[in-house]
């Protein structure tokens, strides 16, 4: 898995979490603390499936339920603007799977049509 979490060189409290290859294996407490979610940007090629945001600092895939599931539609990217943000008491963990509600079937190798997600955060 390829996460990167930066922060800004600006005086503004944003990090921004960049994952090349989201799946069904839960990332776990992404910013490694509780925080506000305010951007969701995906890119998810021709897999259409669900993106699970979890307010956990551990997050089971098919377990843990999930306090947000987005619907995205195949082959297109998607944008998300959460104005006044959505906090996250526990921590920020999600995953993406073929399956709504709590369960979580994996796509397997997704290759070169991986999901990459970046979540914009304080």
């Amino acid at each position: 898995m390829a996460v990167t979490v930066t922060d800004f060189t600006i005086t503004a409290p944003y990090k921004v979490i960049h994952d090349t290859d989201v799946s069904n294996t839960a990332v776990e407490n992404a910013t490694g603390t509780t925080g506000t979610c305010h951007a969701i940007e995906i890119s998810h090629g021709n897999y259409l499936g669900y993106l699970k945001i979890y307010d956990a600092a551990a997050a089971v895939t098919g377990t843990t339920v999930p306090i947000m599931i987005l619907y995205m539609p195949g082959d297109a990217d998607y944008t998300i603007h959460i104005p006044d943000g959505y906090a996250f008491s526990s921590g920020i963990s999600y995953t993406f799977t073929q399956t709504a509600g709590v369960e979580g079937t994996a796509y397997g190798d997704n290759g070169s049509n991986a999901v990459v997600m970046r979540l914009v955060t304080t």
